[in-house]
């Protein structure tokens, strides 16, 4: 189980690297972030954005269950668990993403 969270963890990871301002799907993620944000609000554009691609955390709940095609608490805290350690690498600022 420990094999399949890093695997899962490093996963997200690339996805939440690849929605950042200046990669690849970076005008995707600031496209849907616009039209959330006029559509249903920026207050609650954020609860949509953050489990998809705008918060490291937040993304192992939704992206462990679409990536194993199961609801797996235990295996969704790990994963958040090491997704909280890479973002203390990846966000090097010292900002946290939530």
């Amino acid at each position: 189980m420990i094999q399949q969270a890093i695997i899962l963890s490093l996963q997200i990871t690339g996805i939440y690297i690849l929605f950042q301002q200046g990669m690849l799907l970076g005008w995707l993620g600031i496209w849907i972030s616009n039209l959330l944000d006029k559509t249903i609000g920026m207050k609650a554009s954020k609860y949509v954005v953050k489990p998809f691609f705008g918060c490291l955390a937040c993304m192992a709940s939704v992206w462990t269950c679409l990536l194993t095609w199961q609801i797996n608490i235990g295996l969704m805290l790990l994963v958040c668990g090491i997704n909280v350690l890479i973002d203390k690498i990846v966000n090097y600022e010292g900002t946290p993403c939530w």
